[in-house]
């Protein structure tokens, strides 16, 4: 993830560091995932660019499974998960979206152009063959235009 932040010419880091995040969700307005970093996030000046998380679980044949989640901020769409949460007044709300902005940052606003999902996953496989060695195949299939644009 940072070899392909690096590309587009943004130098990022990783958050090594956990910075209270669960006590830090006890508070209605920081709800969003994007009011704060958490440890293995991707920054930016300070900012989150690239946030993840993980669930350890056992399935009905008493494996381990690993559930994986990860939102790379390519644009301002993000800021609208806020429309999504009730709220007990509408300064909560006003509050989140604040710290959403204070707390996070783009990938395109930072290029200072658009970067699309398309840009982004070709350059992500190819940082991920350099790095890794390895190939894959993708499926674009089933990935309607409105996800894309989400």
């Amino acid at each position: 993830l940072i070899s392909t932040l690096q590309e587009i010419g943004i130098e990022a880091v990783c958050v090594n560091s956990k910075n209270g995040f669960s006590s830090h969700l006890e508070d209605k307005k920081n709800i969003s995932c994007f009011s704060s970093s958490s440890k293995y996030e991707i920054q930016f000046n300070g900012k989150k660019i690239i946030g993840s998380a993980q669930r350890l679980f056992r399935n009905s044949s008493g494996q381990n499974v690993i559930l994986q989640h990860g939102s790379i901020l390519l644009g301002l769409k993000y800021l609208e998960i806020s429309e999504y949460f009730n709220y007990s007044t509408s300064t909560d709300k006003i509050e989140m979206e604040n710290k959403m902005i204070e707390n996070t940052n783009n990938i395109s606003s930072i290029c200072g152009r658009n970067i699309s999902y398309e840009e982004i996953k070709d350059r992500l496989i190819n940082s991920f063959k350099k790095e890794w060695s390895i190939n894959f195949e993708t499926e674009s299939d089933g990935i309607t235009d409105r996800q894309i644009n989400l």
